[in-house]
């Protein structure tokens, strides 16, 4: 911390500026960074500080108040120190030097001042010190970006008054430049734009013969090009295949509009959810089009992002993330979204070699969203591909609580992601017999595929063709012999069965490609729900365990009622069926105790992860035992469900060759008719 009885001192922007300047040129003169005429981000601080007051005409007579403590929360880490400075012009008129609250001795300045950044550890002021200060009738001001982080509690709760300087708006931008410059300005930015604006922006945008109008120019373009743009033309409205998505989204632009006009209070607004879902199926594109649709700006943070900050030390992570929430608090409202959420794990599987990091990272992660420091305004939404790894604390009330699943898109959906991405190309070209052609595919496919039907137009020098789009879809993928596709669609109509079955509404769509990609699904089955929580959720019985594993036999188990025999399509990687099933299965028997019934002791090991479970399996032949006892259970009963419904079975195996794309609605259809042998 910068000691005042030194000041003026370096703060963070400047020492940016000085970073960046040549040491054998000269360094930016250090009296000049307490100087607002010289230094723009002194000015921005005296602005922070004279807004203060003059929204609130009694601060300035309790703040000189003898024997007062006033705690100041400012927008970010680089301003405390001059907002410090600023708070010494404006509010104490005083060049005397405090008394600084990391020194020893006895006080000797006319105030006692603390400063400390969010980053450091909490402090353990001593209270002999403060009581000395407030004997005296001195004023006590502590400045912080994070107090209830590291003020103790002591100093908080005897605090006569707590002060939240928010960021600039856009008339108060604007003074602080002309204080700074001492000429006019010729704009005023919206104050969504103005908010996005930091310290550092100011100083790094400076040019020494640019007006305050080039300054203010250079300083919004730096804030935008750091935030994700939100001029995107992608709405909610353009989005396809994610309804509940998009329906919590244009709730959520409702809630924000009434929020602003205040005829809501921000307990009523939607402040988390999560988005789950396969790779490509547009989590990034929602959030986007969330926040353009909602009129707000949108500031993203990732893992991955966090830990390339600094030397990827654990301090420089968690400080990391602490600035994306403090760039979002200043930016608000606005939607922060973090991208793969699930790298921080769950708690239950966190190995030995690496607990006490994620931990700390976790930990650190639900303070910033239980919002000690106030997120108001800040919408957090979070992706994952894998929401078994999601750690359940995560997901409680007031964190991400409202889990939306995003599914890879059906035929109509497809045909209107299309439409979207040809925008005036193919115009004359009917999109819905291509969409069942791409059966199976992401919204990040037919990004690609459009992309490459266009470069080969370019290198043709001619218009867009659909036999262009065509070479794309069918790039690096092979024909499906009729008999191979018949199989395939033997186990996916078996997947849907079961799923129509079990749980009647949940079944989306089920596809099978005309080719097929090695790398990827030969064929899909989408549903709109989970089959079961094991994350955290509690209501989960051995029963639905079963039904889980047989949704996930069942294709194996059609192919052997159909056709006498099974493949090799139903094991392999770690995403397969047979791989899903027994982690379901490993998972029921040694984290829920959902083995075997009866007088059987259970035992909890921890929620394992998929790639945990061989290794597991290997080490505990008791517990192989188990788990073939209930694969065997979910064997059974997907074998009853299928010869209870062959006909139906059948029926959609053949639909499904002739026409790649089956909806859930057409299958339950199906099922609830003679051939499905309903009741």
């Amino acid at each position: 911390m910068a000691n005042p009885s030194r000041l003026p001192a370096l703060d963070a922007g400047a020492t940016v500026l000085h970073a960046l300047l040549d040491p054998d040129q000269g360094e930016f003169p250090e009296a000049d960074l307490a100087d607002p005429k010289r230094c723009p981000v002194s000015a921005y601080a005296r602005m922070l500080v004279r807004s203060a007051l003059d929204s609130d005409p009694g601060l300035l007579a309790a703040a000189r108040a003898p024997s007062s403590i006033t705690i100041i929360e400012v927008p970010s880490a680089d301003l405390i120190d001059p907002v410090g400075e600023a708070w010494r012009a404006e509010v104490m008129a005083s060049d005397a030097v405090p008394d600084c609250g990391d020194d020893t001795g006895a006080a000797v300045g006319p105030w006692l001042e603390f400063r400390r950044e969010s980053g450091a550890r909490p402090s353990k002021l001593d209270t002999s010190r403060v009581a000395e200060a407030l004997a005296a009738g001195k004023p006590v001001f502590a400045f912080s970006d994070a107090p209830n982080r590291v003020f103790p509690d002591d100093l908080l709760r005897a605090a006569d008054r707590r002060l939240i300087l928010q960021p600039l708006n856009g008339p108060s931008l604007v003074a602080a430049l002309m204080l700074h410059h001492g000429a006019p300005i010729t704009r005023i930015p919206d104050d969504g734009d103005a908010r996005l604006v930091r310290p550092g922006d100011l100083l790094l945008a400076r040019r020494p013969d640019a007006d305050p109008d080039e300054h203010l120019r250079r300083a919004l373009a730096l804030a935008s090009g750091r935030n994700a743009a939100t001029g995107s033309a992608v709405l909610l409205e353009d989005l396809h295949g994610m309804d509940q998505a998009v329906r919590w989204g244009l709730d959520l632009r409702e809630d924000l509009a009434a929020f602003a006009a205040g005829q809501i209070g921000w307990s009523e607004v939607d402040r988390g959810a999560l988005l789950a879902g396969p790779t490509g199926t547009g989590k990034t594109t929602f959030a986007r089009a969330l926040a353009a649709t909602c009129g707000v700006p949108l500031i993203i943070g990732s893992l991955a992002a966090w830990q390339a900050s600094g030397t990827g030390h654990l301090g420089d992570m968690l400080k990391a993330m602490r600035t994306t929430f403090d760039e979002a608090r200043r930016a608000a409202p606005c939607i922060l979204f973090l991208d793969e959420v699930d790298g921080i794990g769950n708690r239950a599987t966190f190995g030995r070699e690496h607990r006490a990091y994620f931990v700390q990272v976790l930990n650190a992660l639900l303070e910033l969203l239980d919002g000690i420091q106030s997120r108001e305004g800040v919408v957090v939404v979070a992706a994952t591909n894998r929401l078994e790894a999601i750690d359940p604390a995560l997901l409680r009330p007031g964190r991400l609580d409202r889990v939306i699943e995003i599914q890879l898109p059906d035929a109509n959906a497809l045909a209107g992601i299309l439409r979207h991405h040809l925008g005036g190309d193919l115009a004359e070209v009917d999109t819905r017999w291509l969409a069942h052609a791409a059966s199976g595919a992401s919204g990040a496919h037919v990004e690609r595929w459009v992309r490459g039907m266009r470069r080969r137009a370019r290198k043709a020098r001619r218009p867009p063709t659909a036999k262009d789009l065509e070479a794309e879809m069918t790039d690096g993928h092979l024909p499906v012999s009729t008999g191979v596709r018949h199989r395939i669609c033997i186990h996916e109509g078996g997947h849907a069965v079961v799923i129509g079955r079990n749980r009647p509404g949940a079944l989306a769509s089920v596809s099978v490609p005309r080719s097929s990609n090695a790398q990827g699904p030969m064929g899909v089955v989408a549903s709109r729900d989970s089959p079961l929580g094991l994350n955290g959720d509690r209501h989960v019985t051995r029963s639905v365990i079963v039904s889980a594993i047989a949704e996930r036999l069942a294709g194996r188990v059609a192919e052997w009622l159909l056709l006498g025999d099974v493949s090799a399509g139903a094991g392999g990687r770690e995403s397969s069926d047979l791989a899903e099933a027994t982690w379901i299965a490993t998972a029921a028997v040694a984290s829920f105790g959902l083995g075997m019934p009866g007088n059987h002791a259970p035992l909890w090991r921890g929620l394992p992860t998929i790639e945990e479970v061989p290794s597991l399996l290997a080490a505990d032949p008791g517990l192989v035992d188990q788990v073939a006892r209930l694969m065997a259970e979910g064997h059974a009963e997907a074998a009853s469900v299928l010869e209870d419904n062959q006909a139906a079975l059948e029926r959609i195996a053949s639909l499904l060759l002739e026409r790649s794309t089956l909806s859930g609605s057409e299958v339950e259809a199906l099922l609830a008719g003679p051939e499905g042998n309903a009741p």
